[in-house]
Formats: C-alpha cells, structure tokens, sequence
C-alpha cells in the first residue's frame, strides 16, 4: 500500500483526492494546505472527474498547514503537489530531500531556473519527481505526433505521406514540400518548427538542433 500525502487542497487537490480515492493500492495519510481555512472546506467541485461534485470524506486523515510538520510526522511514500504555482519548486524539493517520491501538477514551476533545481534535486535524491502533463498523452495529441512524423519522414526520404489521420486535400497541401530534400540546407527551416512540436509532446530537454534531420 502506497502511503501518500496531499499538498494543497484547491481544486486541483481536490481532484487529486478523487483519483488516489479511486486506487485500490493508495491510501492518503495526510493532507497539509498554508491555508488552514482551506482544510475545512470539503465541498465537492465541478470539473471532469465523476463524482468531483460530492464533498470530500477527510475522516481519518491528518491535515496539516505546515508541510515541515507534515513530511516529519507522517510516514509517507510520496506527496502529491498541488497548490499555487509558485510554491511548487520549494514544496517538491523539501518533500525530494525528505527521501519522498514527488508527483506536481502542471506547471512545473514559474521559471526554468526553478524546475532545474527540481531535477537536480529528484536527482540527488534518487527519488521520482513526475510533472502532470497529462495532455499529451489525448488521442488528439498522439494523432498530432503521428501525422508530424510522417512530414518528417516525407521530407527526408518517404516520396508520400502515409498517414490515415490527414485528408487527401491536406496531403496534397503539405506534398508541395516533399521536394525540399534534394536542397539539404532547406530541410533544415523546413522541419526546426516540427521538431520543436514533437520536442514539447515529448517534453524533451534536449535543445533543438537544426543540424538533425531525423
């Protein structure tokens, strides 16, 4: 049984609750939010999770405002961050160095700076720091990366493209570029915008490189 605690009852902590709630191998120990008023109000929320709309059950689970507090008192396996923005950098490093599994909500944090520190510090501890960027993984992000991959295989060697998810009207649109490989300099501005969209689907760190081609 994954023990974890919640950092930030806000709407998306909320969510969070129901989700972990509907995992058989979770239980939440602990919930901390710096707005003790927050605490008390378990009131359901509109969003797109069912049964978001019923109030919270918090019975025999500790609340917390101070995550300090939280991370000494409580044996946990990892924490859930989902409070303000600006907090999520501070929050996931303290929960990393306290030898704590971290999964954070989207945005990572307000500046790449912070999110470096983040990773170095999920590094340094040999602890999972995971970011909740869920978006990528929707049927039409997935049929986004398909159909950029195709482009790019046509622009390199493929003489059409092949994709099931384009039009046959938009084929022909994007076909006007096919003959770009015989100029290999030109590939280059062809594809850097291409590469830089399948780069943020895959949330790579790599720097873009125009010098690449696959």
């Amino acid at each position: 049984m994954l023990k974890i605690g919640i950092v930030g009852l806000g709407f998306m902590g909320k969510m969070h609750f129901r989700c972990f709630k509907s995992l058989d191998n979770i239980e939440i120990k602990a919930i901390c939010d710096a707005d003790a008023n927050q605490l008390q109000d378990t009131s359901g929320v509109a969003g797109n999770i069912s049964g978001a709309e019923e109030d919270l059950d918090l019975s025999n689970i500790s609340l917390y405002s101070d995550l300090s507090q939280m991370l000494a008192e409580e044996q946990l396996d990892a924490v859930s961050i989902a409070s303000p923005t600006f907090m999520h950098s501070s929050q996931s490093i303290e929960a990393l160095e306290a030898g704590l599994h971290v999964f954070c909500e989207k945005p990572m944090s307000l500046n790449s700076v912070d999110c470096r520190r983040m990773s170095e510090a999920a590094q340094q501890s040999g602890k999972t720091l995971q970011v909740g960027h869920c978006i990528r993984f929707w049927p039409e992000y997935v049929e986004a990366k398909e159909i950029i991959e195709d482009f790019l295989g046509m622009i390199k060697e493929n003489p059409k493209l092949n994709s099931e998810n384009l039009k046959e009207d938009e084929k022909t649109k994007l076909m006007c570029l096919s003959g770009v490989k015989k100029y290999p300099m030109r590939v280059k501005c062809a594809t850097l915008s291409w590469h830089t969209l399948v780069s943020a689907i895959d949330n790579t760190q790599e720097e873009i490189n125009t010098e690449r081609l696959d």
